[in-house]
């Protein structure tokens, strides 16, 4: 610890202690530091225990399992905190979402999803007749509404055979 009465700068960083409360800690951070932000947190001030909060799966993707708590609101305003348990270093943007936050769809309405299962299978050369009528039935949805994929299916290749698992 730092004596009062010594200048903060002629403190090293990785002797600094304490607790830091910070109240959502990647807002304004660009995308591609909120993943490492924590881990350069900790790197530089090793002594110190940082207590934040965050609402961005890239926070918690750069997190350990024991790093990350949940709060939840509990009988008259009360609010609980429980560990995680679940890392989320292993998980998809969407499993994230889906297991911190309880967000369970991603795209902003019915277009999206659409476009997503059309490019999906637009992409698979063996679609089976039921999947090429799909495509076929998702283009028509999507076009209604005046959305233009920006690519062309694949050329179809034969389907695989009924009950080959492939």
């Amino acid at each position: 610890m730092v004596d009062a009465g010594e200048s903060a700068r002629n403190v090293a960083l990785d002797t600094m202690g304490g607790i830091v409360l910070v109240d959502e800690l990647d807002l304004h951070l660009h995308p591609k530091w909120r993943r490492e932000f924590v881990r350069a947190l900790k790197r530089t001030f090793p002594r110190v225990q940082f207590v934040a909060t965050t609402h961005s799966p890239l926070v918690l993707a750069g997190l350990d399992e024991d790093e990350v708590w949940l709060l939840e609101s509990g009988a008259r305003g009360s609010v609980r905190a429980r560990p995680a348990g679940e890392t989320a270093r292993l998980m998809t943007a969407n499993g994230i979402l889906r297991t911190f936050f309880g967000v369970d769809r991603v795209d902003p309405d019915d277009v999206g999803g659409k476009l997503r299962e059309y490019g999906f299978l637009a992409s698979m050369p063996r679609r089976s007749d039921e999947e090429e009528r799909r495509m076929h039935e998702l283009l028509a949805e999507l076009k209604a509404p005046g959305v233009e994929p920006q690519w062309e299916p694949r050329e179809r290749t034969a389907p695989p055979p009924e009950g080959s698992g492939t």
